[in-house]
């Protein structure tokens, strides 16, 4: 039982919501055998449309650099990503999608999608777009 004090908490309950949102994510994601987080970084390169550099990826993902550098080794030995150098010294990597990567984006775009559709269509109409833009003000105004 969650006290109501708890209950009643914004950061508690956005927590929470988090939380479980990360847990549905990867339920979605699991015949893909790919990590919320992992699909964070890839659905940043589809967006994008153009290999971008672990700074950049950080930057998008608020993670940080060790964390980016194991989930793109990750991503990269499981086939989705490989890591190019930019220029001829090789100071910069660029991160870009492979193959795979490319032929999966729209299927599992959709699968996320899907499974979230079952659980948004309790809301009502404006509540889920209400809610993110609530929520995009809060970053802002925290920072982001």
């Amino acid at each position: 039982m969650i006290p109501k004090f708890l209950d009643n908490a914004l950061g508690f309950n956005i927590y929470r919501v988090g939380l479980l949102f990360r847990r549905e994510l990867i339920r979605a994601l699991t015949e893909y055998k790919m990590t919320p987080e992992q699909w964070q970084v890839m659905a940043t390169l589809w967006t994008t449309g153009h290999p971008l550099n672990q700074n950049e990826i950080v930057s998008s993902t608020l993670k940080d650099k060790p964390t980016i550098s194991r989930m793109i080794k990750r991503l990269e030995k499981n086939g989705w990503v490989e890591r190019k150098a930019k220029n001829q010294d090789g100071r910069v990597t660029i991160i870009q999608l492979t193959n795979k990567g490319k032929k999966y984006e729209k299927e599992i775009s959709q699968k996320v999608k899907t499974h979230f559709r079952k659980i948004f269509k309790h809301l009502e109409k404006d509540e889920g777009y209400i809610l993110i833009n609530t929520l995009k003000k809060l970053r802002h105004l925290l920072g982001d």
